[in-house]
């Protein structure tokens, strides 16, 4: 573990307890880097258990950060592959439903676009991987059909354009959210692009 990952578990650890160790108090993040949003994070955090009292905004900040971000950049970490992945955009979509509408709608707005995971041939992969047999007997007869379909000559063989489908965001389950996909997964082979000119 990297000492800013090291460092936001002891700070989410501080602000569970509601006290801060002086070791962990005296630590520096490291600069602020955009893309991870790992240090930026930790330093929210930071801010938020100095402030005697915290605005709301950084309160709702703060609260994203132990709720959604900090449990979600843990999980991916813990189990990084790609059979995981549709797993860690529902947990995701889970997590941040304490959010209000409005906020939730923002958090939404950028899920979806990243929903790369929601893909029916990335829902397949974590079928197969799942550990419920029943979600693997269904995600493995979904991939024989499309193979079947295949090979009857049903599909078209070429380049097929990989689009991120709508996400169901009101799904109540992981199991419900990946049924509910099986539509989508029925026409993995059916939706192709035109041959590129």
């Amino acid at each position: 573990m990297s000492n800013d990952q090291d460092l936001l578990l002891n700070m989410c650890a501080a602000v569970s307890h509601g006290t801060c160790p002086e070791e962990v108090a005296q630590r520096k993040p490291g600069p602020v880097v955009q893309s991870p949003w790992l240090t930026t994070a930790t330093r929210i955090l930071r801010y938020y258990m100095s402030c005697p009292r915290p605005s709301p905004q950084l309160q709702h900040l703060a609260g994203f950060v132990m709720k959604v971000y900090s449990p979600m950049w843990f999980a991916i970490k813990a189990a990084p592959t790609i059979a995981n992945g549709s797993l860690h955009l529902w947990n995701m979509i889970e997590k941040s439903r304490y959010l209000p509408q409005d906020r939730r709608e923002c958090v939404q707005k950028v899920i979806q676009p990243n929903a790369y995971f929601a893909h029916p041939e990335n829902l397949l992969i974590s079928m197969v991987a799942d550990a419920n047999p029943d979600i693997r007997t269904l995600g493995w007869r979904r991939l024989k059909k499309a193979r079947r379909a295949r090979a009857d000559g049903k599909r078209q063989a070429g380049i097929r354009r990989f689009q991120i489908p709508e996400v169901n965001f009101e799904a109540n389950t992981s199991i419900q959210r990946r049924l509910t996909q099986t539509k989508v997964q029925q026409s993995v082979g059916r939706k192709r692009s035109s041959q590129p000119k």
